[in-house]
């Protein structure tokens, strides 16, 4: 019982390491992804490049350490092959897949493998086709006022995760009490509805005061009122896809036994584990905002 003071005490120092890593990484990387996203062309580029390698290499090492043998190499010089043909050309991303398959299927032959040939070849592809997902910025990028977009975008996925964090943590499994159990212990219903609520909240609140410079006018109708039908089916699309996309990495982790993908961002964990949400809403976004600019045309 003497003892107990003292372990809450370095659970107290942990968690106040923890917030100030999170605050710490949040004033350096915001900023910086943000100016990126706003610069465009080749410095969309490379956020795509960091983001899929050491994301990839996130992936296969967790594979890994499950006691798996995924092509690495071969998948992070795939993955760089799509990334660098969907930057400088219009392509579809699913041909480019069918490609990188075929590829993987003759190293496999050429390599002889026959033992558990079967997992490793498809932890290998599947690591290229989730990876590859988060290609679909370049398709967002070309859109009108792409950029700006990406900003909103961004923007919006932080909010939802921000709000997620906070509701789960106040009012988490109190009113659903299984939660997310299955896939993730510390993910709440309660979270994720929170999430998707207040980030909507937010994006009106954006446009309605004009507190970031240009985000209004992607909302407005042409009679200069908020369009709020646009606003509202837009924050579901990207917060739902948000949320998602976070389930679906933590799948991934409890499916290869991991906590975290990686320890690059210390308490943030690894890269996937910081733009898991981003790789799902990538596309999603692309497939609406594409559909709604072709029919506003």
């Amino acid at each position: 019982m003497t003892q107990l003071p003292v372990i809450i005490k370095e659970i107290e120092d942990l968690e106040v390491f923890e917030m100030l890593n999170r605050i710490l990484v949040a004033i350096i990387g915001i900023p910086l992804l943000l100016l990126m996203y706003i610069k465009g062309g080749i410095f969309i580029f490379i956020i795509s490049i960091i983001i899929s390698v050491l994301g990839l290499h996130e992936y296969y090492s967790m594979a890994e350490k499950d006691g798996y043998n995924p092509y690495k190499i071969l998948g992070i010089t795939l993955s760089l092959i799509i990334l660098s043909i969907k930057f400088y050309c219009s392509t579809y991303t699913l041909d480019l897949l069918v490609f990188a398959f075929i590829i993987m299927a003759i190293f496999s032959i050429v390599r002889g493998d026959t033992i558990n040939i079967n997992k490793d070849l498809g932890i290998t592809f599947v690591g290229v086709a989730y990876i590859s997902l988060f290609s679909y910025i370049f398709n967002i990028s070309k859109l009108l006022y792409g950029n700006t977009w990406l900003v909103i975008i961004q923007i919006s996925v932080w909010l939802c995760d921000s709000f997620a964090y906070f509701t789960g943590i106040s009012i988490g499994r109190k009113i659903f009490k299984d939660g997310f159990t299955k896939i993730s212990p510390k993910k709440s219903k309660e979270g994720a509805i929170g999430g998707i609520v207040f980030t909507i909240l937010s994006i009106y609140l954006i446009v309605k005061l004009h507190l970031i410079d240009g985000v209004n006018m992607h909302f407005v109708s042409i009679d200069g009122t908020t369009n709020f039908i646009f606003l509202i089916i837009f924050g579901l699309i990207v917060t739902i896809s948000c949320e998602i996309g976070d389930l679906i990495e933590s799948v991934i982790k409890r499916g290869f036994n991991a906590k975290d993908s990686g320890n690059l961002l210390l308490s943030h964990g690894g890269i996937l584990d910081r733009f898991d949400s981003l790789i799902f809403v990538m596309p999603i976004s692309y497939f609406f905002l594409a559909t709604y600019q072709n029919i506003w045309k």
